[in-house]
């Protein structure tokens, strides 16, 4: 069995998998998987098979995700040059957090997460801000759907049936 190498779609791939635009020569403007197009002719395209199409259409369930913004209030890559910057400079994290008018606290997480003053750099701490915003959050106290659904059985069947002396008596 031949084995292909990894593919990375772009984000103009990825939206060409969904909806190729006009800018597409090679397709017919409206097909994609949003117009009914099946995986194999959309991976055709790409010279791929239908399961690489599969990897970017099943983890939304077949719907088109919304195209990814950055919050108001992150650090731009502007931002983050300057701090890089003043980090070179040897500037204290105050000076830099004045100059940006941001609070301290924000740039030293920035930079202690990304390598500290020695290892900052800008675009590939933007990147990893990027992707770390894209990352799938667990529950830290996962609680199984059976045990939710018991509490919830005899949370409610006290209120239905108060206990009586005799339930009292027999332990229940």
């Amino acid at each position: 069995m031949k084995y292909r190498t990894r593919i990375y779609y772009s984000a103009e791939q990825r939206a060409d998998i969904w909806d190729p635009s006009q800018r597409c020569k090679h397709r017919l403007p409206g097909s994609g998987w949003q117009r009914g197009e099946s995986m194999r002719s959309i991976g055709r395209v790409f010279d791929r098979q239908s399961s690489s199409v599969f990897s970017v259409i099943s983890p939304t369930g077949g719907i088109r995700p919304p195209d990814r913004i950055r919050g108001k209030f992150a650090l731009r890559l502007w931002e983050r040059e300057d701090i890089s910057r003043g980090l070179s400079m040897k500037q204290p994290l105050r000076v830099i957090a004045r100059q940006l008018g941001r609070a301290l606290s924000t740039i030293s997480r920035e930079v202690r997460r990304n390598g500290g003053a020695a290892g900052y750099r800008a675009t590939a701490s933007d990147q990893a801000a990027w992707n770390r915003a894209c990352a799938l959050w667990s529950c830290p106290t996962y609680v199984p759907v059976s045990q939710l659904i018991y509490a919830a059985f005899r949370s409610k069947a006290k209120e239905l049936c108060p206990p009586n002396d005799e339930w009292r008596r027999r332990g229940l």
